[in-house]
C-alpha cells in the first residue's frame, strides 16, 4: 500500500496551522552547503581583490618623505644590482691590466727624465755646463790682443852684445816698434816662434811698418793675421838668421848700435853681426 502523500497527511491534523509546503531535511541541507560554498567563494573573492588593491596602492603611492621603503623591497633590487654590478667588475679587471701593461715599455718620459735624463735630458751638471760653452767660444774672436793657438817653442830671441828683441811697452798694440835690451826674461821678451810661421810676443805678431819691404824699413807689432804672408818670417838656426819671406831680408840692430833701446829693422841680409840671433 503506497504510503499517504504530504498534503494527505497534514490535512488529516487539524490541530496543526497549514504553513504551505516545506522541504525536506535532505533539501536545506543541500541549500545550506550551497550558500555555505557560494559565501566562502565570495568572501576569498572579496579578500583578495582587497589585497590586490591594497598591494597596488603600496606601490602606486610615494613612500612619505620621512620613512623609507619596506626592506624587503629595497634589500632584493638592491642585491640583484649590486650582484650585476660585481660580475661586470670582475670581467673589466682583466682589461684594466692590459691597459696598465703597455706604459712600461715607453717608461722614457722621467725615466725618460731619463730621456730626460740619461738619452733625452742629461744631467743637470751638464745641462748647465752645455750652455756655458758657447759664450766662451764667442769670446774668442773678441780678443784680437790673445795669440792664435799655435804650437811652436818659446823664450828669448838673443842678438847683438848679447841682448834681446823687446817691445817697447809692457801695454803694446798695433804699431808698437821693438828694440834692443838687456834680456831680463820679462814677458816683453818672451817670444813664441809659432808653427805658422809667426814670431809672437805679447799677443801681437812682428810685423814690418806701413807693410814696407824696403831696407831699413822699422819692425813693429801688429794684430796676428795668418793670411797676412808679411808676417811670416823664416828662421835658419845654422847661418842664425830671421828673414821676413816677403822683403827677403834679415832682422837688423839699426846701425850695430849696441845701446838698450837701438831700434830694429830689416836690412839686406849681409851676415854682420847685428844681424845674427838665436832664437827658441
Amino acid at each position: 500500500m503506497p504510503s499517504p502523500r504530504f498534503s494527505s497527511t497534514f490535512a488529516s491534523k487539524p490541530a496543526r496551522p497549514s504553513r504551505g509546503l516545506l522541504p525536506g531535511r535532505r533539501v536545506w541541507t543541500t541549500l545550506g552547503g550551497t550558500a555555505a560554498a557560494v559565501a566562502v567563494i565570495a568572501g576569498a573573492t572579496a579578500i583578495a581583490t582587497e589585497l590586490d588593491s591594497g598591494e597596488q596602492e603600496q606601490v602606486a603611492a610615494p613612500a612619505p618623505e620621512n620613512e623609507q621603503p619596506a626592506e624587503p623591497l629595497v634589500d632584493e633590487p638592491v642585491e640583484e644590482a649590486e650582484a650585476a654590478e660585481d660580475e661586470p667588475a670582475e670581467e673589466e679587471e682583466p682589461a684594466e691590466e692590459t691597459e696598465e701593461q703597455p706604459p712600461p715599455p715607453p717608461a722614457d718620459e722621467p725615466p725618460a727624465e731619463e730621456a730626460e735624463e740619461e738619452p733625452a735630458e742629461p744631467p743637470a751638471d751638464e745641462a748647465d755646463e752645455e750652455p756655458a760653452e758657447p759664450p766662451a767660444q764667442q769670446d774668442e774672436p773678441e780678443q784680437q790682443n790673445q795669440p792664435a793657438r799655435v804650437t811652436g817653442p818659446t823664450g828669448l830671441i838673443r842678438g847683438l852684445a848679447d841682448k834681446c828683441a823687446e817691445s817697447n811697452t809692457y801695454e803694446p798694440g798695433n804699431g808698437t816698434e821693438l828694440h834692443l835690451w838687456d834680456c831680463n826674461g820679462t814677458p816683453r821678451q818672451q817670444w813664441t816662434v809659432a808653427s805658422d810661421g809667426t814670431l809672437r810676443v805679447q799677443g801681437y805678431c812682428l810685423s814690418l811698418a806701413g807693410g814696407a819691404t824696403a831696407d831699413g824699413t822699422r819692425v813693429v807689432l801688429a794684430d796676428c793675421d795668418p793670411t797676412q804672408a808679411i808676417q811670416r818670417w823664416r828662421i835658419e838656426r845654422a847661418a842664425r838668421d830671421i828673414v821676413n819671406v816677403v822683403a827677403d831680408r834679415c832682422l837688423d840692430v839699426a846701425n850695430a848700435n849696441t845701446s838698450n833701446g837701438t831700434p830694429l829693422q830689416i836690412a839686406n841680409c849681409s851676415g854682420n853681426p847685428a844681424q845674427k840671433w838665436t832664437a827658441p
